[in-house]
């Protein structure tokens, strides 16, 4: 990492990519807050950066830190794709964060994720009790 570091900081131009792999890097060797620190500095941000450093953030159980950092994607006009579903879905189980996941399956148009929200919040335990979290993909036939 040290290597890579010293041609990062003597880079005149770099892009969102290069950008993206020293935060992945710095981040998979277990410094978060360097990761963050980068991803501070970013001049120009796309979906996969929101979603590494939100990704590096739930692997470290820093959840309230993900979910902060996954309503700032949102206010910065940024559209959650599958791997931001995928990556705060189990977050919100182990956080008991119902609202967040309610939203997401309201607002994910492929159906596969929504199914994916039931077992979460439901594999979580974590939900109210009052109505069961499971959402049946439309796209499934009826079982028999």
């Amino acid at each position: 990492m040290e290597d890579a570091e010293k041609v990062f900081d003597e880079m005149y131009q770099r892009d969102v990519i290069v950008w993206n792999l020293m935060i992945r890097g710095f981040c998979k060797r277990g410094d978060d807050d360097m990761g963050l620190c980068l991803f501070t500095q970013m001049r120009k941000w796309s979906v996969v950066s929101w979603n590494i450093m939100i990704s590096c953030l739930a692997q470290s159980l820093q959840d309230s830190e993900a979910l902060g950092l996954f309503h700032d994607m949102l206010d910065w006009g940024f559209k959650p794709d599958e791997a931001t579903v995928v990556t705060v879905l189990p977050i919100c189980a182990r956080s008991g964060s119902v609202d967040v996941g309610k939203w997401i399956h309201s607002y994910e148009d492929n159906n596969l994720f929504c199914g994916l929200l039931g077992l979460e919040l439901g594999a979580g335990g974590r939900g109210t009790g009052a109505t069961p979290l499971v959402f049946v993909p439309e796209f499934l036939p009826p079982r028999n």
